[in-house]
């Protein structure tokens, strides 16, 4: 089940739809909080909101500091 919604919201994700996207992936998290790649895009998701990436954005997810 977790996977499913871990799909969808990624494939909404690529699209650039950040708050359908944070959506399913909060719907993973509740079934199974300690899911790392549903916590990461989650929190991917809540940033681009805020400071979306550039228009040529390949959905590569580039670390601003280590």
């Amino acid at each position: 089940q977790i996977l499913s919604i871990f799909n969808e919201g990624y494939e909404l994700y690529k699209r650039r739809e950040w708050n359908k996207s944070s959506d399913c992936f909060e719907k993973a998290l509740a079934i199974n909080p300690n899911d790392g790649p549903s916590l990461t895009h989650f929190e991917r998701c809540i940033t681009f909101q805020i400071h979306p990436p550039p228009d040529d954005w390949d959905g590569v997810y580039t670390m601003g500091t280590k």
